[in-house]
C-alpha cells in the first residue's frame, strides 16, 4: 500500500475502518474525534476513503469555462469539488446524513432534510470548511492539484 501511495496517480482500493475513537459531541466545539480507550503509540485511527475526489487535470476544459466567472469566494478548483459532491450525493443518497452532518460554518446544525434532496448552498459551506487539498491555496497558486472530501478524518481537528 505505501509503494503505490508513492506513485503519481495512486489508486488505492482499501477498507474504511476506524481504531478506538468515535464521533462525539465536545463541549463549547461541536463534534469531533476523542479516544474510546487508552492509545498506544503507533496505534492505527483510520482509514478512510474519500467520498469525493476532484481530480482537477480530469477536468481542463471545464476549469478554464470556471475560471471566466468572477472571482469571488471560491475557486474553480473548489466549484469543481462542490459539483463532484453534489453528484456523488445525487448517485448515493444513503450517505446525505454523514454528508449533511458535517460542520458547515454559521449554518444550523442537525437538518432533516427528506431522503435524496441535496441543499447545494450546505454542500458548499461543508466543502469549504472540510475538504483536503494537495496544494497550497495560497495567494499565487493557480490551481490545485485534488480535491478530496473525508467523512471521519473531517471530524479530527483541522484549520480552515
Amino acid at each position: 500500500m505505501f509503494l503505490e501511495s508513492e506513485k503519481v496517480n495512486p489508486q488505492i482500493d482499501v477498507a474504511d475502518y476506524s481504531g478506538p475513537i468515535e464521533i462525539a459531541n465536545i463541549p463549547g466545539k461541536g463534534r469531533g474525534i476523542v479516544a474510546s480507550r487508552d492509545i498506544k503509540e503507533g496505534t492505527l485511527l483510520v482509514v478512510s476513503k474519500a467520498f469525493s475526489t476532484s481530480l482537477c487535470q480530469d477536468y481542463p476544459s471545464l476549469l478554464v469555462e470556471l475560471k471566466k466567472f468572477k472571482k469571488g469566494t471560491a475557486s474553480a478548483d473548489q466549484i469543481l469539488q462542490v459539483t463532484q459532491i453534489m453528484k456523488n450525493l445525487q448517485n448515493n443518497p444513503n450517505f446525505g446524513k454523514e454528508v449533511y452532518d458535517l460542520y458547515a460554518d454559521d449554518l444550523e446544525r442537525d437538518i432533516d432534510l427528506p431522503f435524496g434532496v441535496i441543499d447545494a448552498a450546505r454542500v458548499q459551506q461543508i466543502s469549504a470548511c472540510n475538504t483536503f487539498a494537495t496544494a497550497d491555496l495560497g495567494e499565487n497558486s493557480e490551481m490545485i492539484d485534488k480535491i478530496r472530501l473525508f467523512i471521519v478524518p473531517s471530524y479530527f481537528n483541522h484549520s480552515c
